[in-house]
């Protein structure tokens, strides 16, 4: 009974790691697309007033803010959501394969394929 106590105290641990450790990477994941998109809307706006008044008139003011504004919050979803599933994903890949090489021996031996 005391194996059995042990397991599960090390398998609630390592959840609470792993939900500590996705907490932290999304955290992290949303700071840096929070910033990068500060960063890109401050370049933008100032790149639009600099533009030549011929530039302004074609296009007009509310246009260029509505496009630098939407185009700004779908790389922010991006940064902050699709980018960190996607990494995850990659990396489980590869340890699922690594997982699948070491613990299985037929795996390994090139006379079984």
């Amino acid at each position: 009974m005391n194996d059995v106590n042990e397991y599960m105290t090390i398998l609630v641990l390592i959840f609470i790691a792993g939900s500590l450790a996705s907490f932290l990477r999304y955290s992290i994941f949303a700071v840096v697309a929070e910033r990068m998109v500060a960063r890109m809307k401050t370049k933008l706006y100032s790149s639009i007033l600099d533009q030549e008044i011929a530039f302004i008139d074609k296009n007009t003011s509310g246009e260029l803010i509505s496009c630098l504004s939407s185009d700004t919050t779908l790389l922010q979803v991006f940064m902050s959501q699709s980018l960190p599933k996607a990494v995850v994903s990659i990396v489980k890949a590869i340890v699922s394969i690594c997982l699948i090489f070491v613990t299985s021996p037929q795996c390994r031996s090139e006379r079984n394929w």
